[in-house]
């Protein structure tokens, strides 16, 4: 009974919070709609309801509305047919190479188990290939609802630990999120337009008060009038985005709930620990490679996204420990480097000369960026669930996540992972980790 007020609770918070976004926005398209301008007074800017011609902003806010329906349409179909994007469901080319840790049969059977629950359809089942874990989903007429996963998701999680992602994508299918996210973007854009139009002609207003009519008084009034509109438009945009940024979170925590229903709130919680400490290691690692560019004079070795790309994907696809980031970047950076030196000019260069050569210079490297780096310990604002990891096995069973809760409960100010420390937690669309196991523990007490 409990678990069902408090889920009730957050849904109609997320419900709220999106409805009074929706108003906010439609209050900025009606705002915008009265606006006239005459070049002849002084501040351009006028209200004036009889003059302003709501059919004209109907159609304007309509023809924005069916061409950003066209462009995510064209979008959607760029990101289902894109490069390392491999479709599993309802069809897959069984010539074409797989490479992921569960077969895709056993994906797919994963999915539509976990969908029966709720007779949800779902339409396209992809794996694109990526080191960074994550998945998502989309839901549009024509084309149905899609789920994409990550293959970096396969490759550090159990079986219960992937269903328990699925079934997290299954519950922003079933709460309809993709057409909230639509609809949250249309009256915004046309908004957007309209006031960088306004922001245009205000400022081609001052300019000709000063180059043309020689006024420099009524330029700086005008110079005036845009800073006061361009500060007001972007307080009343914040504070939209505000409301749609905690609808999105509240979105988030109802899948983890509807996940953790499916699969178990211990899977859950583990699935969510797991990948947040996958994303705090990989952060670490590109900070270091990052770090390891900017050392070369005029930028000589800055790296491409192909490249960068390309070391992520070398480093240890279930790698969970941010030292060992630290000490395996300089090492794979220099590695990369050479062998491309090698490559590139013919140069007489074994793999094993490659490592002799880079091995004291890791050390250097090593040392010279513990010297340099900010003495700020960022650990002592997190919670390190591995201190309750009692086995060492890298998942924590009941007992221990009790412990973990605990903890967390204790030190109420400190977040799980380091890479959340300094975000706008109020402006940010996923709620932290700390947050989502909390409200895990609340619902489905761990005893």
């Amino acid at each position: 009974m409990q678990k069902a007020k408090n889920r009730a609770f957050i849904r109609n918070r997320r419900n709220t919070a999106f409805l009074i976004f929706l108003v906010l926005d439609l209050f900025q398209v009606a705002f915008v709609s009265v606006l006239t301008f005459d070049e002849g007074t002084p501040i351009i800017l006028g209200f004036d309801l009889a003059l302003s011609n709501p059919y004209a902003s109907i159609s304007v806010f309509t023809g924005i509305a069916l061409a950003q329906m066209i462009l995510l349409y064209l979008f959607v179909l760029s990101i289902m047919n894109r490069a390392g994007m491999t479709r599993i469901y309802p069809e897959y080319d069984e010539e074409e190479e797989w490479k992921c840790e569960y077969g895709r049969d056993e994906i797919v059977a994963w999915t539509k188990e976990l969908a029966a629950h709720n007779d949800l359809a779902v339409n396209n089942i992809f794996v694109i290939h990526s080191p960074m874990p994550n998945a998502f989903t989309f839901s549009l007429p024509l084309i149905g609802s899609s789920i994409i996963l990550h293959s970096n998701t396969l490759d550090f999680l159990l079986p219960e630990e992937v269903k328990s992602i699925i079934a997290h994508e299954l519950g922003h299918i079933r709460n309809k999120d993709s057409i909230t996210k639509i609809l949250s973007h249309i009256p915004g854009f046309f908004v957007g337009i309209i006031y960088l139009y306004i922001y245009i002609r205000l400022g081609l207003g001052a300019a000709t008060s000063f180059i043309v009519d020689f006024n420099p008084l009524i330029g700086i009034l005008r110079i005036v009038v845009l800073a006061g509109f361009v500060l007001l438009s972007r307080f009343m945009v914040a504070i939209s985005k505000l409301f749609m940024q905690r609808a999105s979170r509240d979105a988030e925590l109802l899948a983890d709930f509807y996940a953790a229903d499916l699969t178990g709130p211990k899977q859950t919680m583990n699935a969510l620990i797991r990948l947040g400490q996958r994303v705090e290691t990989l952060t670490i690692f590109v900070e270091e490679l990052r770090w390891l560019e900017s050392l070369s004079e005029e930028n000589r070795c800055k790296l491409t996204e192909e490249q960068l790309r390309e070391m992520v994907f070398s480093y240890r696809l279930d790698q969970l420990d941010e030292t060992n980031a630290k000490e395996e970047a300089p090492r794979i950076y220099l590695n990369r480097k050479l062998k491309n030196f090698r490559n590139d000019y013919k140069v007489n260069l074994s793999d094993e000369q490659i490592e002799a050569a880079i091995k004291p210079a890791v050390e250097s490297l090593l040392k010279s960026r513990e010297m340099k780096k900010e003495l700020e310990n960022l650990e002592e604002k997190t919670v390190d669930w591995r201190d309750v990891d009692y086995n060492q096995d890298e998942r924590l069973d009941k007992e221990e996540l009790m412990d973990l809760i605990q903890l967390l409960r204790t030190n109420s100010t400190k977040l799980m992972f380091t890479n959340e420390i300094g975000a706008e937690l109020l402006m940010i669309d996923h709620p932290d980790f700390r947050r989502r196991i909390l409200m895990l523990a609340d619902l489905f007490p761990i005893q």
